[in-house]
């Protein structure tokens, strides 16, 4: 009997376990399992849109501490920001089939302790120097990553540095404790179906669904008048003439706000930043920096689809 993904779902119906049905099919059990994965799982149901999902992470500045920011608000924010986003696949099921999640990852995901004259007094203790940092949020991350594997099978995760992580200014600028933690994140989530990519260079294009993710902290980037526009269009500009890889869209972080632009047909995404009460972004910009996150869709024909800015803020809703 030639066997079908139409036979194989009755069979199951009947026999109620796929080891049932392959004694019935007098088949090896890891042969049909295998089988069952190519030929049925990976089938995209009719009506549904086969696509990708991305979810941007930036400047979550683990370390840090303010007046209402420490590693406890990181955590509990982290858990919101994944909950929303598990949350919004769930109810894009019914008309989308992911196959699989990626992670952008762009720099200070740690905080340091030495990047400034009076960081010290600026760094949650418990959280400590940036070795440990590196370490201890990455242990924070892995049941959060691994949690998206209820939104598609695969995750891939893509980390590129920022300026928080950096060890010295006297030493190589790829000592960084953001690519600590990533090689940390790449011990620690022993999963088949997991990988963690980290790169040793601030610009690094990712390709989703055919598409160039453009990954970039940003700190290379100066202000006008206290504001980045000019400066990553025309930065952007360059780099589509520079850049051997192709790009759709630029993924950023560094300013700690939420913003979205376009040069051409080239898309830009800022993800804002879990800090509240964040002196750096009143200081330098005059506003609070923004809670909020990039989440969204990639079909082989659109880089980008469907789109949420994820509120990071526990307290708001998506």
């Amino acid at each position: 009997m030639r066997l079908t993904p139409e036979i194989y779902k009755d069979m199951l119906a009947h026999h109620g376990s796929l080891a049932q049905v392959a004694r019935a099919l007098e088949r090896d059990p890891r042969n049909l399992r295998r089988w069952v994965k190519k030929n049925v799982e990976n089938i995209t149901p009719p009506g549904k849109t086969k696509e990708s999902v991305v979810l941007h992470l930036t400047d979550l500045h683990y370390g840090k501490k303010t007046d209402t920011f420490d590693i406890d608000v990181l955590e509990a924010r982290l858990d919101g920001v994944i909950q929303r986003a598990l949350g919004i696949s769930r109810i894009l099921n019914a008309g989308y089939k992911f196959d699989k999640v990626y992670v952008m990852l762009t720099g200070d995901l740690v905080d340091g302790n030495e990047i400034y004259a009076n960081h010290p007094y600026h760094v949650d203790q418990r959280a400590s120097y940036g070795r440990a940092q590196a370490k201890k949020c990455a242990k924070m991350l892995k049941p959060r990553l691994l949690a998206l594997k209820d939104i598609a099978p695969k995750i891939e995760i893509h980390g590129v540095p920022g300026n928080h992580g950096r060890i010295s200014k006297y030493t190589h600028e790829m000592n960084n404790w953001d690519l600590v933690l990533y090689d940390n994140l790449s011990l620690m989530l022993d999963d088949k179906d997991v990988s963690v990519t980290s790169y040793e260079k601030n610009l690094a294009v990712v390709n989703v669904q055919g598409h160039g993710f453009l990954l970039y902290h940003g700190a290379g980037i100066r202000m006008y008048q206290q504001l980045p526009f000019y400066g990553i269009r025309q930065r952007v500009l360059r780099w589509s003439q520079t850049l051997k890889e192709p790009f759709d869209v630029v993924l950023m972080g560094h300013f700690h706000q939420c913003i979205e632009d376009a040069v051409n047909d080239t898309r830009i995404l800022l993800s804002g930043t879990a800090v509240s009460d964040d002196d750096w972004a009143i200081e330098c910009l005059g506003v609070d920096g923004s809670r909020k996150t990039n989440f969204f869709g990639v079909h082989p024909d659109h880089p980008i689809t469907w789109q949420y800015k994820l509120d990071i803020d526990l307290t708001k809703c998506v």
